[in-house]
């Protein structure tokens, strides 16, 4: 009898256990084909996967991706855009500006050349002072009869790309001007703090 009981309560429960499956298999089957989010049929619902960034699902408006290009930042202007934009603004504050060609030469034989507006009608253009000049410099000049005056006045003169000045014309320039622009001279040209330096200075 006890044997009978268990086999008939096996029975039962196996019978229990198929019901189960089946509502199981025919709920899941209704979820999928209603479309519900995260299934096969609805991939709105579905993000980019972990540590894949640029990833973006379908969108429904069909606006694909537009979240990312609210984010993007605009592309930077080519240097052809940059050059005519400076002997534009050179144009409105000299008679004398220099042409995209020659902006063209100066770039072509420094590389980078560098724009200072001093203010609205002082606008100063220089390059960077290379390591075999600064060395020829040296060579030919002493630094210590010099004083720190003379140096700017050499930095200054053999960097400075526009306007053109002779030697009469810098005396009528402020006085700050050649010691500021021989400090931008320096700067672009790797002469830095060495305190500021080791600030963002890493060690890996």
């Amino acid at each position: 009898m006890v044997q009978q009981k268990q086999k008939m309560v096996s029975a039962e429960e196996e019978a229990l256990i198929e019901q189960a499956q089946r509502e199981a298999a025919e709920g899941k089957a209704e979820s999928f084909a209603a479309g519900a989010p995260g299934s096969f049929n609805d991939l709105t619902g579905l993000g980019p996967p972990p540590g894949m960034p640029g990833v973006s699902a379908p969108q429904p408006d069909g606006g694909e991706g537009k979240d990312e290009e609210k984010g993007q930042q605009p592309s930077p202007p080519d240097t052809e855009t940059l050059i005519g934009q400076l002997v534009d603004q050179l144009s409105a504050v000299s008679s004398n500006p220099p042409t995209v060609e020659e902006v063209k030469g100066w770039k072509h034989l420094h590389g980078d050349i560098f724009v200072a507006p001093m203010d609205e009608k002082q606008i100063y253009v220089y390059r960077y002072l290379k390591r075999q000049e600064w060395k020829q410099l040296l060579a030919q000049n002493s630094t210590s009869e010099l004083g720190p005056e003379g140096v700017d006045e050499l930095i200054f003169r053999r960097c400075l790309l526009w306007p053109k000045l002779g030697e009469l014309q810098e005396n009528f320039l402020g006085a700050g001007v050649v010691p500021t622009m021989s400090s931008q001279i320096q700067a672009a040209s790797g002469w830095v703090n060495p305190q500021a330096l080791a600030s963002v200075t890493t060690k890996i």
